[in-house]
């Protein structure tokens, strides 16, 4: 073999099995259990799941931002983020909500807010929105510095966050943001586009909206006002001490807690000045019934410490709120005749006048109410998200109900139907099953199944069949829970008019449901139940008048189909108003007729929300739906039926359209 020939034969690989010190895995794990308080071979045996969390811009400073430990010089910031999500050019929300930051009463000297950006101190509303119009989504922010009240101007700290949040996501943001003094605590409302600089989707990591960007927040408002001192953070945890709310302290024991299972050590055997700040708090807890210190000189606490702080803080937000629009409203109410709805509680009934609505929640547009009930209590309901035109007025008289979570009777029918033909529903198998369903009753079905396929939990066939599968029910109750989550009540209109409006109204009305038995009910002799019960008797008068009821026995007896003598009256003189305004004959529709015209806008009457229809040389006024709202302005067709019109909406050219 010549000596250029050479070829080396290399042996299988075979690891030393690593002991002791000289394994660098462990080091990395006993390095580790220091830190988390876990033993090596848990913390190796730990599984990893993939969550998302990372993926997006600003997953580095994100992930940095979660490992990185308390520093107790560190000023706070509270950040709350939401990403809004919305189809292209349906910016409803994005309006309603920008307008909202813009009220009045939330400058320093009580006037309308208004909108900044990194390098003006006005912007315009209307420009920042049609740039968002093909956006499917926006950021929005609440900053709030703990100290904010020591900044001259919140403006040049938001510029200079939303300069660092551009460096951390490696690109421009088009930003708009509006500052609030009309609470205890200074805070600005930032709305970020849902796009980056090169017009793609933006989209951050999880990590960095939820710790990235309040870190930073927190960084430059300590080096703004410098590092918090020792007595700053007393002076803070001392007024934390005895809040009914779940505080920073809360945060710490419970970490605390999770490290050590065998329970909280008595912190008077430390002379820590913070762990006695923990003892002060575990006292409290323990007088609220979270905290139980044990024989053994051991804390444990309740596992719903968290929730039920949180609910207390939720409820002291309230009655906040209450009296601040009780003020307002120049309304003399002490605190035991007022009443938080918990919509939970399923045997919920509330029956009267709105005086307030408003946001709760100003991230999540969740609105809230505040009802003078006629039981002689005032009410606030967390009431949800819901759109404009089912936002009840001030001064109109609601009912409020809670939903039971369940699916419904409807839902029942659609199974029952699917079980009995391989699982399908369609019109065909529902005709099949019960011959003397209408048209129109089984349209129903269909349009509830409808609202579950927009939601994924159910599938239309090819043929327009529906496939509702074996677990259907199961489905129909997770979209009604998470309805409940979106609205937790449901409010229905018992009078579209005020109370003083009603004694002398040509019409039927909420007062004439009681006297007639329809809506049966009691009334307090205080407060707005007094005033229903002095409307009621101006009612009963008027309709003596009018020749629609009787005195016997100091009884009143209404006369018989009074209230649908009242309705064609109510038609009559509201189509003759209408026809002088708009100079237009009016025509009454008659049940099973055709209607085919132009939706021009509602009508409220006492009890009922009717649609104008424009059908050439005439007008016509039909019980009115939601979903009209969306083709305002544009012709419809649909055929009248006994309570209801049977529409047949579609986007096509027809009368009026040119």
């Amino acid at each position: 073999m010549n000596d250029d020939e050479f070829e080396p034969k290399l042996p299988k690989h075979r690891a030393k099995q690593a002991t002791g010190k000289s394994n660098y895995i462990q080091k990395v794990l006993r390095s580790a259990n220091k830190r988390h308080n876990q033993s090596p071979t848990k913390l190796s045996a730990r599984k990893y799941t993939f969550t998302g969390s990372r993926i997006g811009r600003g997953r580095a400073p994100g992930a940095l931002a979660v490992s990185s430990q308390f520093n107790a010089q560190q000023r706070r910031v509270v950040v709350r983020a939401r990403i809004a999500k919305f189809g292209s050019g349906q910016l409803t929300s994005a309006r309603a909500h920008l307008s909202y930051i813009q009220r009045g009463g939330v400058t320093k000297e009580g006037e309308k807010g208004r909108l900044y950006d990194a390098i003006s101190d006005e912007v315009d509303g209307k420009s920042f929105l049609e740039n968002c119009k093909d956006d499917r989504h926006q950021f929005r922010f609440i900053v709030s510095p703990e100290d904010g009240h020591k900044l001259k101007d919140l403006k040049p700290f938001v510029r200079d966050l939303m300069h660092q949040a551009e460096h951390d996501l490696e690109t421009k943001l088009e930003w708009v943001a509006v500052d609030h003094f009309d609470t205890g605590y200074p805070h600005t409302h930032i709305v970020v586009r849902g796009k980056d600089d090169r017009g793609d989707n933006l989209v951050i990591a999880r990590d960095y909206i939820s710790h990235g960007f309040r870190q930073r927040a927190e960084n430059l408002i300590t080096l703004e006002l410098g590092p918090q001192t020792e007595y700053e953070l007393e002076t803070k945890l001392n007024h934390e001490i005895k809040l009914e709310r779940f505080t920073r302290l809360d945060r710490e024991i419970l970490q605390f807690y999770k490290n050590n299972q065998s329970g909280l050590p008595d912190y008077r055997l430390g002379s820590d000045l913070r762990r006695q700040f923990f003892l002060r708090r575990l006292k409290v807890l323990e007088k609220l019934g979270l905290a139980h210190q044990e024989e053994n000189q051991f804390w444990t606490l309740s596992p719903r410490m968290k929730p039920v702080l949180q609910d207390l803080e939720k409820r002291s937000d309230a009655m906040a709120l209450i009296q601040k629009d009780l003020r307002i409203l120049r309304l003399n109410r002490s605190s035991n005749e007022v009443r938080i709805i918990d919509p939970k509680d399923t045997d919920n009934h509330v029956i009267g006048k709105v005086l307030k609505l408003g946001l709760v929640d100003e991230l999540k547009d969740q609105n809230y109410v505040l009802v003078d009930g006629v039981d002689g209590y005032i009410h606030y309901a967390n009431i949800g998200v819901l759109k404009d035109i089912e936002l009840p007025d001030p001064g109109m008289i609601i009912k409020l109900s809670s939903l039971s979570g369940e699916s419904r009777i409807i839902d029942h029918t659609i199974y029952h139907i699917a079980s009995q033909n391989d699982g399908i529903y369609s019109f065909e198998n529902h005709q099949t099953f019960d011959g003397t369903a209408s048209k129109e009753f089984i349209k129903t079905h269909d349009r509830r199944l409808e609202a579950l396929r927009r939601k994924g939990l159910v599938e239309r066939t090819q043929n327009g069949n529906w496939n509702i599968g074996q677990d259907y029910l199961e489905k129909a109750k997770k979209y009604e829970q998470a309805t409940i989550r979106q609205q937790p009540l449901t409010i229905t209109v018992s009078s579209y008019l005020p109370l003083d409006q009603l004694p002398s109204y040509v019409g039927p009305t909420w007062l004439d449901q009681i006297i007639s038995k329809y809506d049966n009910m009691s009334f307090s002799n205080v407060h707005f139940g007094k005033q229903v019960l002095a409307a009621l008797n101006d009612r009963q008068a008027w309709l003596v008048a009018q020749g629609n009821g009787k005195f016997k026995n100091d009884e009143f007896i209404p006369k018989r189909e009074f209230m649908k003598n009242l309705q064609q009256l109510e038609l009559r003189s509201t189509g003759t108003v209408l026809s002088k305004e708009l100079n237009f004959n009016f025509v009454e529709t008659k049940q099973g007729q055709k209607i085919e015209g132009i939706y021009k806008r509602p009508v409220l009457l006492a009890l009922n929300k009717y649609a104008l229809i424009e059908r050439g040389h005439d007008i016509t006024l039909v019980p009115w739906r939601p979903v009209l709202e969306r083709v305002r302005g544009k012709a419809v067709s649909g055929v009248m039926r006994p309570r209801s019109v049977s529409w047949d909406i579609t986007q096509k050219r027809g009368i009026g359209l040119g």
